[in-house]
C-alpha cells in the first residue's frame, strides 16, 4: 500500500502522515524511504504531533536536551529528535498537536494551571507549552545547521482534540494563541538570538507567522498542484 501511495509516475503521489504509526511502523517506513525511494524527494509529515526530546527511536531512553525532556511527555507516539531532523531535511511539516496530554509532561501541565481565572494569564501559561515545542525543534535544527523555523505549524486535528489547552479550545481561538506566542518568541530571541546561526535570526513576528500560517501554506504549495 505504501509503495502504491508513494508512486509518482502519474504525478499523483500521496505523502504519508506518520502521526498514528507505532515506532515499528515508523522505522519500517523510514527504511522504505531510504532504500526503495532513496532517489526521490518525499516529505515526511506529522499532521498533529509533539516532541518528546529523546534522541531516536533506537535510543528512546537517551536525550541530548535534558532540560527539554523534562518539559515533554516521553511517550513513543511523540516524535524523536532524529525524526524531526528527517522532517526538516525532506522539507516536510510538523503540525503541533493542541492536546495538553501530548505536548507537556505531567509536571509542566500542573505548572500551567491557573488557580484564579484570568484569561491573559491562562493564555500565557498554556501557550508556553506550545512555545516549548517550537523552541525545542528550533534548537535541534539550528544545531544541525538547518533553517530552524520552517517546519513548525498548527496541527489542529480538525478540532478533534481530546484534551484541548484551556483557553485554546478550537480553531476559533487560533488568533489568541498567535498573540500569546509572540511574547514567548520575543523573550527567546532577546536571550538567544546571538546563539543562533545567522540564517535563523529572524523576527519574533515572522516566527509566529510561520507557525500559524506560512509553513503549512508553503508545504501545501510545494506538494500539491494548486
Amino acid at each position: 500500500v505504501l509503495r502504491l501511495l508513494l508512486n509518482n509516475e502519474e504525478n499523483d503521489r500521496i505523502p504519508i502522515d506518520v502521526k498514528h504509526m507505532s515506532k515499528a511502523s515508523r522505522s519500517a517506513y523510514y527504511e522504505l524511504l531510504d532504500t526503495s525511494f532513496s532517489s526521490e524527494d518525499i516529505p515526511v509529515i506529522v499532521s498533529h504531533g509533539a516532541c518528546n526530546a529523546m534522541r531516536s527511536i533506537k535510543d528512546f531512553d537517551k536525550t541530548d536536551y535534558p532540560k527539554h525532556a523534562e518539559w515533554f511527555n516521553d511517550i513513543d507516539i511523540n516524535i524523536y529528535d532524529d525524526e524531526i531532523l528527517r522532517i526538516a531535511r525532506t522539507n516536510g511539516v510538523f503540525g503541533l498537536q493542541m492536546d495538553e496530554r501530548r505536548i507537556g509532561s505531567k509536571r509542566e501541565i500542573s505548572r500551567s494551571k491557573v488557580i484564579i481565572f484570568n484569561k491573559r494569564r491562562q493564555l500565557r501559561k498554556k501557550s508556553l507549552l506550545v512555545w516549548r515545542q517550537i523552541e525545542h525543534m528550533a534548537e535541534l535544527l539550528d544545531h544541525a545547521g538547518l533553517f530552524c523555523w520552517g517546519i513548525q505549524s498548527i496541527g489542529s486535528d480538525f478540532d478533534g482534540i481530546v484534551n484541548p489547552l484551556k483557553g485554546i479550545w478550537t480553531a476559533e481561538y487560533m488568533k489568541d494563541l498567535a498573540e500569546a506566542l509572540l511574547p514567548h518568541a520575543t523573550d527567546y530571541l532577546d536571550q538567544n538570538r546571538l546563539k543562533l546561526k545567522e540564517l535563523n535570526r529572524i523576527s519574533p513576528e515572522t516566527i509566529v507567522e510561520r507557525v500559524m500560517h506560512l509553513n503549512a501554506m508553503e508545504f501545501i504549495t510545494r506538494n500539491y498542484n494548486l
